[in-house]
């Protein structure tokens, strides 16, 4: 088939044949009458590194189902993007591993109202209602003069103390009788697992017997009752029309996935899940002692999953010919091999060509194919922009420049003598936060690792103080 060629945002795009293939095939799918028995959701996930042009696909699939027919008016969209979330929503300006679910819905919530959907969401503004009735209930229990003896050691440890012990599920063996004693330390209580589990079983006996039943219901398990209410509304929304909901940036709050996809997996066979993320979502792993159930594990049907691949030379080829830039096949080849066929490095040269900036200037010695500064610093800044903490920014210049070599890489990042260090638990740590991380190789993959070298080597970088100390420590 030949090369599609238009335009998303009013910049050039092309490629993706097959995938923009399948998804009109899934539109055609959700504006049939669903089969009776059909209760799942289709998703699409859109995964790979920084650049690769996820967003810029997600939005591809919109503009076919806002302008292609059959499907113009069609459909309903819901777009989230967690990055422009993030800087409103002060619970998503924490470490991912602290963001939590309700801030998640949250934001989704805060998109419907953008939609002026908000009248289909009766349901979740009553759960948001009721878990904070549950949780003063529970507040005046504890303040209460009952007999409740066995459990006096927790009158003075509070609402939230008392919300992490109730909601640690059973059964408590292993790690999670581990847990179980861990929130009673964090909570000033000292004891045993047997004693724990004696105390929190107690414990949930006489808030079931002191609460109502929706209440408790609600501080046992807020975020499914959340996760349960805002499906409904979504499927209310998908009545009129199928509905198509992006998850743009998804890796900022993706720790949070299992609660999404309780959303997801209640809120209908109308409703289209596409979810733009760093990290591979569809096959289940293990990140250390933290296991994680791919996608393709859960949804047995219904689910489309593309790793995000390079453009090919012919792609790169035309996206210049289109521009009415001719080159030759040796410097076609050149910016294939220097931006790796990654779109975003493609469209920087582009555009800085627009500028009258030489070519040879941008890909360096057309001979080598070394990489222009302009184009590694563009590169570098969507590798690094979700790197937060200065100690995880040092951590992957540690791991780019260690090359794979861990006794290096231990010196590089072990902290000041007498701290308690372990590597592996940082690097499973990493790679469940960075995508471009890989933790059994104890390096970055090929790529990331490619720019960011680059970008190091400059006399600002390789002089600062940061990567001295790598250095020095190596």
């Amino acid at each position: 088939m030949t090369t599609q060629v238009t335009n998303v945002d009013k910049k050039l795009f092309l490629g993706r044949v097959e995938e923009q293939k399948q998804v009109r095939a899934a539109f055609v799918e959700l504006l049939d009458s669903p089969d009776r028995d059909e209760e799942l959701p289709y998703v699409c996930l859109l995964y790979g590194d920084g650049g690769m042009g996820k967003t810029t696909l997600a939005k591809r699939f919109r503009d076919i189902a806002e302008g292609e027919a059959p499907f113009a008016d069609s459909f309903q969209y819901l777009w989230v993007d967690w990055e422009d979330e993030r800087k409103k929503l002060p619970g998503l300006q924490v470490g991912r591993e602290h963001i939590s679910a309700d801030v998640v819905f949250k934001g989704i919530y805060s998109a419907v109202i953008r939609n002026k959907w908000g009248r289909q969401f009766p349901a979740y503004r009553k759960a948001i209602k009721q878990g904070s009735e549950a949780e003063k209930r529970v507040a005046e229990v504890l303040a209460g003069d009952d007999s409740w003896d066995e459990l006096a050691v927790l009158r003075s440890v509070g609402v939230g103390a008392i919300a992490k012990i109730i909601r640690t599920r059973l059964p408590f063996i292993g790690e999670v009788g581990e847990q179980l004693v861990q929130t009673f330390l964090e909570s000033g209580i000292e004891m045993g697992a047997e004693q724990a589990t004696k105390i929190r079983a107690s414990l949930e006996t006489y808030l079931r017997a002191q609460l109502k039943p929706n209440h408790f219901d609600h501080f046992l398990n807020p975020n499914e009752q959340l996760a349960i209410a805002l499906a409904r509304g979504l499927e209310k929304v998908s009545a009129k029309k199928p509905l198509i909901v992006f998850l743009d940036s998804y890796e900022i709050v993706d720790r949070a996935d299992i609660w999404v996809r309780a959303v997801i997996r209640a809120s209908g066979p109308r409703v289209m899940w596409v979810i733009c993320d760093n990290n591979d979502l569809v096959n289940s792993r293990q990140y250390g002692n933290e296991y994680f159930k791919g996608y393709a594990d859960d949804s047995p049907r219904r689910l489309l999953a593309y790793n995000m691949r390079p453009l090919a030379v012919d792609d790169i080829k035309l996206y210049f010919e289109s521009q009415g830039r001719a080159f030759t096949d040796a410097e076609i080849e050149t910016i294939s091999r220097v931006t790796r066929g990654i779109p975003l490095a493609v469209q920087t040269i582009a555009e800085l060509l627009g500028t009258d900036t030489p070519l040879a200037e941008l890909v360096g010695d057309l001979s080598d194919g070394s990489l222009g500064a302009q184009v590694v610093r563009k590169m570098t800044d969507r590798y690094m922009q979700h790197v937060v903490a200065e100690a995880d920014k040092q951590a992957l210049y540690a791991l780019v420049l260690a090359r794979g070599d861990v006794d290096i890489l231990r010196a590089m990042l072990a902290p000041d003598a007498g701290s308690s260090f372990n590597l592996n638990t940082l690097l499973r740590r990493l790679e469940r936060d960075y995508s471009s991380v890989h933790a059994n190789r104890t390096r970055l993959h090929d790529d990331p690792a490619l720019f960011i070298q680059e970008y190091i080597k400059s006399d600002v970088r390789r002089t600062s103080a940061m990567v001295q100390t790598l250095n020095e420590r190596a």
